[in-house]
Order: C-alpha cells, then sequence, then structure tokens
C-alpha cells in the first residue's frame, strides 16, 4: 500500500485537465518512488528508462497513452525530471515523515494499480479516490453520499448518470442504495483491500536479447550482418567504455 497526501488526492480528482490513465500513471509512479531526505523520488532512472519499466512490468499501460501522461503530470507539475531523478512534487506527503501521527495522508490500497482500476473510466476513478480519501483505509467506517452533490465533480449532467458510476466501481466497494432518500452508503471491500499488484518480471537478459532483435534487424536492414555474439561483444565494450574496441568492432 501507498501514502498520499489529501490534498494530492484532491488535486488530482479536481484538475479539469487530467486524464483518467493520468490518475493510474501517477499511482503507479508513486509505487516506484521511495522518500529520500524528505523527498519523493524515483533516482539514478531517466524518463525514458521509467517509461520502458512501466511498460515492461504492467502490460496492460497503453504506450502511447502513458507516454501522453508523462507529458501532462509534468506540465500540471504531479511530476518533475531532473538529472536523472523523477521527484513526486507532494509536499503535504514529505511533511508525513517528519510527525508520528498526522490526517494530512491516506492509505491507497494496491488496487488502484490493477488493471481493473485501469480501464474504469475517469468518473469512476475521481469517485474512488474520493471514497478512499474519506474512508481512510478503514473497512468498519461507512459514509453516505448524495449523488446530485457529486455532479459538478464527475462533470455528469443527470444525478442518473452518477448513480451508474457508482455502479461502476461496486466491485471495489460494498454500497447500499437508499431508493427513498436516494443516498448511497458505501464501505470499503475487505477483498479488495488484500489485493496485490502483480508486476511482470522481465530478466535482463531477456529484455538484452530483445533490444539486440531490434538493433540487429535495424544494422541488417543497412546490410550489415551482426550475430548476436557480435552484439553481446558490443554492448559489453560500450559498458566498459573501450572507445577504440567499439571502432575495432564496427569497422569489422
Amino acid at each position: 500500500m501507498n501514502k498520499i497526501s489529501r490534498q494530492m488526492i484532491n488535486n488530482l480528482i479536481s484538475n479539469k485537465e487530467i486524464d483518467r490513465n493520468d490518475i493510474c500513471t501517477y499511482f503507479i509512479l508513486l509505487h516506484f518512488a521511495r522518500e529520500i531526505n524528505g523527498a519523493i523520488i524515483i533516482d539514478r532512472t531517466s524518463k525514458y528508462t521509467l517509461f520502458l519499466r512501466i511498460i515492461r512490468s504492467l502490460p496492460y499501460f497503453n504506450m502511447a497513452s502513458l507516454y501522453r501522461s508523462f507529458n501532462r503530470l509534468e506540465k500540471l507539475g504531479f511530476i518533475s525530471f531532473r538529472k536523472n531523478t523523477v521527484f513526486l512534487n507532494d509536499d503535504e506527503l514529505i511533511n508525513t515523515f517528519y510527525k508520528e501521527k498526522t490526517k494530512g495522508y491516506i492509505v491507497v490500497p494496491d488496487f488502484v494499480m490493477t488493471e481493473s482500476f485501469y480501464n474504469k473510466s475517469l468518473s469512476a476513478k475521481k469517485l474512488t479516490l474520493k471514497l478512499l480519501s474519506m474512508l481512510n483505509g478503514d473497512i468498519r467506517k461507512a459514509v453516505k453520499l448524495d449523488p446530485s452533490s457529486l455532479q459538478e465533480l464527475l462533470r455528469k449532467n443527470t444525478v442518473q448518470k452518477v448513480r451508474n458510476v457508482f455502479e461502476e466501481i461496486s466491485d471495489l466497494f460494498s454500497i447500499e442504495h437508499n431508493t427513498i432518500s436516494d443516498m448511497f452508503e458505501i464501505k470499503l471491500d475487505s477483498n479488495v483491500m488484500n489485493m496485490k499488484l502483480e508486476m511482470r518480471q522481465v530478466s535482463n537478459q531477456s529484455i538484452f536479447k530483445r533490444v539486440c532483435k531490434t538493433v540487429k534487424s535495424t544494422l541488417n536492414a543497412f546490410r550489415y550482418n551482426y550475430t548476436l555474439e557480435l552484439l553481446e561483444m558490443l554492448v559489453e565494450a560500450c559498458r566498459t567504455f573501450k572507445k577504440k574496441e567499439i571502432r575495432n568492432k564496427l569497422i569489422k
């Protein structure tokens, strides 16, 4: 599970430029991040390397959508890339590391990073985050919501469309609808709180062979007939910065 400030939850669901994929991307970045000296960062990784890491680990992420989310989150100030370090700009979350108890952050279950959540609509994601902010991981607590009060947040022009959003998230929450008062009583489903993120493990060797295959096909297009063994030697030479050896191999 991750921690995120209540203010950041509000920023994510209230920003009109945020896309439904942006929300999932932000939480995946939070999953990879760690706290160092009060900063929430992903260190020793470039923007492109992090992009590939997410695509390889979570195949349900769409490559084009992920690239757009990176750019949009950066533009809106939710993340920043500096000197091979990714910063998640959440000052309120940073402050919680210096306090024993605080109401400034909430617990976010792993289900926000699953394929099921990824495929939900923007409205469903916004409502889910609002409920998580209100319930804060307490499976015994229940909250009541009037669907008419959520029209602006979910950008729905009728109350019925808001009711439909509650239906969409019924796999994550226990929801009871009082048709007389038209109020929804919501509790966290204990099963989904225990849901764990499953990430595809890709070995360095398989990644290397995939890269070699791509490079080899490119070189072959220019009539350079490199074998996998020669490519391995070339990459190893690049790693050890033996420029003379690289030049000799390219000449051959």
